[in-house]
């Protein structure tokens, strides 16, 4: 048998000792520091999403404000629309746009003899006719949701009242498209006959929301 080891020499308290150094560096690793690195780990994980989302954040306030500055321009576009293509019918609107524009050619709105307006009517295709060769074309869509409102109108005046009467008709708010005009006299003097178009579109949506 071999010589039993004596634990008093020096390479022998030695060793122990480097054993004993390396157990507690297991034990601290596993007690103290591997705990910490876990933490720091998770700590830079949380850092990181936490940075993501600031930066989503300040994206989103960068459109919100975006936004709010757009807004006052796209409500003004949207009213200005609406006037040019008002929602509904809007008859008296449209007659006090017609005796604005007599009172400027300095024709008494009395004098407007008649303003007739018809029923919104929306544009409907016709059915095309077939080709040449007998198969059947698709009918095109005209005019979408836009509706078509026939006005006639019939007004008393002098030439030149009447001249500058049609002027300020084209600057009217709401779109107005001429389709005949005419002349005749009268015991009263002039009288124009106009018949033309107006236009009725359906009303703006709310935008989608967005949520941030």
């Amino acid at each position: 048998p071999g010589r039993p080891v004596n634990l008093r020499t020096v390479p022998a308290t030695i060793a122990l000792g480097i054993v004993g150094l390396l157990a507690l560096l297991g034990l601290a690793w596993v007690v103290v520091v591997g705990p910490k690195l876990d933490g720091m780990s998770q700590a830079q994980e949380e850092r990181v999403a936490l940075e993501s989302r600031n930066l989503t954040m300040r994206t989103q306030l960068s459109s919100l404000q975006r936004l709010v500055t757009e807004l006052p321009a796209a409500v003004k576009s949207a009213e200005d629309l609406a006037r040019t293509f008002p929602p509904t019918a809007s008859q008296p609107s449209f007659f006090a746009q017609v005796n604005e524009a007599a009172i400027q050619a300095g024709i008494n709105p009395g004098d407007v003899t008649a303003l007739s307006p018809g029923a919104p009517v929306l544009d409907i295709p016709e059915a095309p006719a077939p080709a040449p060769d007998g198969t059947a074309v698709a009918p095109v869509a005209v005019g979408g949701d836009l509706a078509r409102q026939l006005v006639s109108i019939d007004v008393t005046g002098t030439f030149e009242q009447l001249s500058v009467l049609l002027r300020e008709l084209e600057e009217i708010e709401r779109a107005t498209l001429a389709a005949t005009v005419a002349l005749a006299t009268t015991d009263e003097g002039l009288t124009l006959t106009l018949t033309g178009t107006t236009f009725v579109a359906p009303p703006l949506g709310d935008p989608p929301s967005q949520t941030p």
